[in-house]
């Protein structure tokens, strides 16, 4: 269990290049398609942002998890 949450935490940090350039190319894009007006970037801009941030959230998490259950069974064999 331990090495597939480990595979999935590294899969979060593989991907979180991608993840953060989606909202940069995800705002070019709605301003090329006219979804998006001048005055509206700065808003975009806060919510792309706040998407990107999810992920690195996300990815910190991840980690944080994964060491508890790395080092849970460490603590618990080394006092027995």
């Amino acid at each position: 269990g331990v090495a597939l949450y480990g595979l999935s935490t590294l899969f979060a940090f593989v991907t979180l290049p991608v993840e953060l350039n989606a909202s940069r190319r995800a705002k070019k894009m709605l301003l090329e398609a006219g979804i998006l007006q001048e005055s509206e970037i700065p808003y975009a801009d806060k919510m792309l942002d706040a998407a990107a941030r999810t992920y690195v959230a996300s990815l910190l998490t991840s980690l944080v998890y994964f060491l508890r259950f790395l080092c849970f069974p460490l603590s618990f064999w080394c006092y027995q």
